[in-house]
């Protein structure tokens, strides 16, 4: 699917999430035009035409496209539609030269808008005529009579799940959405006349202001009437000028709780209990409880929306965005926002805020997953209180996915797994435990628009190495490692990743780096430098968006395995170039030839280029990237740039490297 494409179904994805339909059939109208056979474009068309029989006829036309499109078969089921013909015995395209339609589609403004077809407007009498008749579907829901046009805003569906994840879609309260509504403009009014009637009648009272000269009589005076003569008499004095304050700024209160309600009287006794087990399974002891909420899927979402508004969000999306693009396992585009929105939110339905100290779990029926994934935001809420996350740089979660803060999210994320995992085993039956394996991770609660394969696997990072990480240490040695390590936390993912390594304390080694701020015209700026580590080495060996560019996990796992420490540096020009390196420190200077080797068969196929020599290394260079590899013992240093010239002053900068 063209970038542009993708640009447009998601703007479109977030117009639905908003409740503009609208603006999102504004942009997925004429994209159909243009591909009638875009079955994702169509699927999302179904949320965004208010009418149920449109809805039906683009779910119809999402099964044409995709037969085997499950969410559109269970929807076009719910609606109680019929699915379409076989494609064998299907109509012709919409952009071809159609048959007349076996059905009366007069009234079909959905394939008017799309491919222009004439049709008289309706008169209102004729919008609530009864439909024509249908043949019996073999599904088991009863078919529903499509209803006469609604305004938009009368719309029930929250889609936007359902629209690139699995689960049911969310209700949008329309009633609060009016009142919002008539509420705004009533502010304005009375603001408008605040400023032009209200406001002049004060200004004007409060310069001539008036004093009291003869006292109250005393007494009670409650319900009695004075007389004119005992009616207190008023002087006018100056009016002195008083300093305005300076303006307060209005803080935004983010991750506000109080409109939450707290879990039933059940499910808190059910809750505490948990708490207490795990409490006696770690010895780690605490008389505090932490404030407690079940809320609704969409209102888990909003907390993780919140940080967007973080002062540093916005740039360290752009810094990650521009770092994965270089590194070629990004797309320009990618729903970078969206995936570190989820990095809040645990896959299985719950969210812990360490400053305010509450858990939030999606649901109100407190089931045996739930409990379970209670138990996973509880270990976090405990080992917070133990060790401050925020003191040892372990929260927030990664924006920007730097070696040290993807090893502490694994920290946090793993444990927390590991031992809701040993306290289910310990506390539940057969039956429930069962229920947990079998129960379905939701990774991606806020929907990521087409992740790659690099950012599912930042997603999965914690929650899978991680937990393997803490059931290693645990093996050695028990609880009481377990607890130590927030005294001592992991630093590298390569710790993560080789548990032994952490266990005997070993680091990455320092990198002697040239600083291309030195080497590149002022022009240049850096986006990032900083450490990858081995797990972003490894995604840059396996994880390439051009599939021939990337190595099979077992090589690329071998490849990576001898990672010491790197230095990354990614510079962009002000006319948009790019350029970096990449200086890694390998274990064996074994360990950085079959790196080398690695990354010199995925960088040839990704810049399709020829060979040719540059400051005496051999590169391959394109029409649009120059890539060249050096190494000299345990060193092995990548030049990316988009110039040849540019990538020789670098390499000249290397030039104790032995060309490769």
């Amino acid at each position: 699917m063209e970038p542009e494409t993708i640009k447009a179904l998601k703007q479109a994805a977030n117009f639905i999430r908003g409740g503009d339909t609208k603006s999102a059939r504004g942009i997925l109208i004429p994209l159909l035009r243009e591909d009638p056979d875009n079955g994702q474009a169509w699927f999302m068309l179904s949320y965004a035409v208010p009418r149920l029989d449109k809805q039906i006829y683009a779910l119809q036309q999402t099964l044409r496209v995709d037969p085997t499109n499950e969410k559109a078969q269970r929807r076009l089921a719910k609606l109680g539609g019929e699915a379409p013909p076989t494609p064998a015995s299907s109509q012709p395209k919409p952009q071809q030269a159609p048959a007349a339609p076996a059905k009366d589609s007069s009234d079909d403004l959905l394939s008017q808008r799309l491919f222009g077809e004439a049709a008289p407007p309706k008169k209102p009498s004729q919008e609530a005529a009864t439909p024509p008749p249908v043949e019996a579907s073999t599904s088991t829901a009863p078919f529903i009579s499509p209803p006469a046009e609604t305004p938009e805003e009368d719309s029930s569906e929250y889609p936007y799940d359902e629209v690139y994840d699995d689960g049911a879609p969310k209700e949008r309260n329309t009633r609060q959405l009016r009142i919002l509504m008539f509420g705004a403009v009533g502010i304005v009014i009375l603001a408008l006349l605040s400023i032009f009637v209200i406001r002049p009648i004060i200004v004007n009272f409060l310069n001539t202001p008036w004093v009291f000269n003869q006292a109250p009589p005393e007494g009670d005076v409650q319900g009695t009437l004075m007389s004119q003569a005992q009616l207190p008499t008023f002087t006018p004095v100056p009016a002195t000028p008083t300093p305005r304050p300076s303006p307060t700024p209005v803080v935004v209160d983010l991750f506000n709780t109080q409109d939450l309600l707290p879990p039933s009287e059940s499910s808190l006794g059910s809750m505490i209990q948990t708490g207490t087990q795990l409490q006696g399974l770690t010895g780690v002891t605490t008389e505090a409880v932490p404030n407690i909420f079940t809320v609704s899927e969409s209102r888990l979402q909003n907390f993780a929306w919140d940080f967007a508004e973080m002062d540093y969000f916005d740039p360290d999306v752009n810094t990650a965005e521009a770092v994965f693009e270089m590194l070629g396992v990004a797309n320009p585009g990618s729903d970078f926002i969206s995936l570190f929105q989820n990095l809040w939110l645990d896959p299985n339905g719950t969210f812990y805020q360490p400053e305010k100290g509450f858990i939030a779990v999606a649901g109100y029926d407190f089931s045996v997953y739930q409990k379970y994934s209670f138990a996973q935001a509880y270990v976090q809420w405990l080992r917070n209180a133990q060790f401050s996350f925020t003191e040892r740089g372990l929260y927030p979660p990664c924006v920007i996915p730097t070696d040290s803060c993807l090893a502490g999210l694994a920290l946090v994320k793993g444990e927390a797994a590991f031992t809701a995992r040993q306290w289910a085993l310990q506390n539940l039956d057969e039956s429930a435990q069962q229920e947990i394996e079998n129960a379905t991770r939701k990774y991606y609660i806020i929907p990521v628009l087409s992740p790659s394969t690099a950012m599912q696997a930042i997603r999965t990072f914690p929650y899978e190495q991680g937990y393997d990480f803490t059931e290693a240490v645990y093996n050695s040695g028990g609880w009481s490692t377990v607890n130590a390590l927030y005294a001592n936390p992991p630093q590298t993912t390569e710790q993560i990743m080789h548990p032994s390594k952490y266990l005997q304390g070993e680091l990455g080694a320092e990198i002697a780096y040239t600083d291309l701020a030195e080497i590149l015209p002022d022009e240049w700026q850096p986006n990032f430098q900083g450490t990858l580590g081995e797990w972003n080495t490894y995604l840059l060996l396996s994880a390439g968006t051009n599939s021939r560019a990337r190595l099979d996990t077992p090589t690329a796992q071998g490849a990576a395995a001898g990672w010491n420490g790197d230095y990354a540096q990614f510079f962009t020009a002000t006319n948009g170039s790019r350029a970096f390196t990449i200086h890694w420190k390998w274990d064996s200077a074994d360990d950085a030839v079959v790196f080398a080797n690695g990354l010199s068969t995925i960088a040839a196929v990704r810049v399709g280029g020829s060979q040719t020599e540059i400051a005496g290394t051999t590169c391959e260079q394109s029409s649009a990237e120059t890539s060249c590899i050096v190494y000299d013992g345990q060193d092995v240093v990548w030049v990316l740039t988009q110039s040849g010239e540019l990538a020789q002053n670098i390499l000249e900068g290397y030039a104790f490297l032995t060309a490769e």
